[in-house]
């Protein structure tokens, strides 16, 4: 990945910025930690609030960073400010998620995600990876499965492509599947574990996907085919 001093600077400024802004939290209840739990507890105490207040803090910083300098979906050349914004925005999400994920079990990582920019529907459940949160909308009833990765981003042949990942209502994305910038799955829709979904593939409500890459394994029935099957039409 081509990076230079300014990534590292604003990436650092960023950082640090957090840092004062969790410190400054923390030297506001020291005090108080100390008094309530004694100098046993309280250590640990401050270290839990220390990771929580980062997590915070970050998510918040970086929710206005992107109502100020939001990612635009597009191909831009290395040397593209949108490049420059998204290493940034990507170092600090990492790190957020890091200091974030002990308070967000599996069961609620879809929270957790919704927090850091995903556009999270109900009922929405997330055992996997999702790279660029903000680019990412998961509807109603959606699932990511255990080690899938949604990625919204790619670079290649000196060019960084940015486009947004859309899993439709009630959709599986199974275990251990990738899917790629600019993908868009239909309601319903299945992608099988394990499979590839390339980048700026279209899924149609109801289908099933699988392979490397994913293709159509199995039509979405129609509704005069549903009614034939269906015994007791």
């Amino acid at each position: 990945m081509k990076t230079d001093y300014k990534d590292y600077l604003f990436s650092t400024l960023f950082i640090g910025l957090v840092l004062a802004l969790t410190a400054l939290a923390l030297a506001l209840v020291q005090d108080t930690l100390l008094a309530a739990l004694g100098p046993l507890y309280a250590p640990i105490a401050v270290v839990v609030l220390f990771l929580a207040l980062y997590g915070g803090v970050s998510a918040l910083l970086l929710a206005l960073l992107d109502r100020l300098y939001p990612l635009r979906a597009g191909s831009y050349r290395l040397s593209h400010p949108q490049f420059r914004l998204w290493k940034v925005r990507h170092v600090a999400t990492a790190l957020a998620k890091a200091a974030l994920t002990p308070f967000f079990p599996v069961f609620s990582r879809q929270a957790l995600y919704a927090l850091l920019g995903v556009r999270v529907g109900k009922n929405v459940a997330v055992a996997g990876t999702i790279l660029d949160p903000s680019l990412t909308t998961l509807e109603d009833g959606s699932v990511i499965g255990e080690g899938a990765i949604v990625a919204c981003h790619v670079m290649a042949r000196g060019r960084f492509l940015l486009r947004g990942v859309h899993v439709g209502h009630g959709a599986t994305v199974g275990g251990g599947a990738i899917v790629m910038h600019g993908v868009k799955i239909g309601a319903g829709a299945v992608i099988l574990p394990g499979s590839l979904v390339q980048a700026d593939t279209e899924i149609p409500a109801g289908e099933v996907w699988g392979g490397m890459p994913a293709v159509c394994v199995k039509a979405a029935r129609r509704a005069g085919q549903a009614a034939q099957d269906d015994p007791a039409g």
